[in-house]
């Protein structure tokens, strides 16, 4: 018997999994044109994938899709050729969007001693630990052993996340567990699995 799929959940039409929505790509037929909808919120029938280069490809090679959603001859808003490196833009975009909220709304601590000093114990309200790809060596003996084995590496420097926070250089920041470090986590694997812009990547 076929399991049912709950409302917050959708198929991937290249593998055939289900996964919660916010965990998806969103794929629209824009006036006979297939054109990945980024925020899932644009009008018209949809199709979903894994936020993945394998299913991506598998999407983009489809000979025929579901007559509900896509008829005629396929075509792409943007080629494949362009599509990873469009995705890594796109998830920046979200990533320092994410941030600005969590800075108005006082989640974030941004840098090593503030965060050394607020999370270093591991007691406390629980965090998602973010880094620079060049944080610098003598700056990663100073954090706590306890923050390391949670830290996440993004693909971006200090001057491109300080961009994100402060203005100014910046190699860690810390975010307060909750649906914002989700958003944040997820856009920063999407990030890093498409940072080369041809990166295949497992689910």
């Amino acid at each position: 018997m076929k399991e049912k799929v709950s409302k917050t959940e959708r198929t991937c039409l290249s593998c055939g999994e289900t996964a919660q929505k916010s965990e998806l790509f969103r794929w629209i037929n824009a006036n006979g044109t297939i054109m990945l909808d980024w925020q899932g919120k644009l009008p018209g029938r949809g199709v979903y994938t894994h936020a993945t280069s394998e299913c991506i490809e598998h999407l983009y090679k489809r000979r025929s899709f579901p007559t509900r959603f896509f008829t005629g001859k396929k075509a792409f808003i943007t080629p494949f050729s362009d599509i990873f490196t469009h995705i890594y833009t796109l998830s920046l975009g979200s990533f320092r969007h994410f941030c600005s909220l969590g800075l108005k709304s006082h989640v974030l601590t941004v840098g090593q001693e503030g965060v050394a000093e607020k999370y270093g114990s591991g007691e406390g309200r629980a965090a998602i630990i973010f880094t620079t790809n060049d944080i610098s060596a003598k700056t990663v003996k100073k954090i706590p052993d306890t923050i390391k084995k949670i830290a996440t590496a993004l693909p971006l420097d200090k001057e491109e996340l300080g961009a994100s926070l402060t203005g100014r250089p910046v190699g860690i920041f810390a975010v307060e567990q909750g649906s914002l470090s989700d958003r944040l986590s997820f856009y920063a694997t999407i990030m890093t699995r498409f940072f080369s812009g041809d990166v295949h990547a497992d689910k």
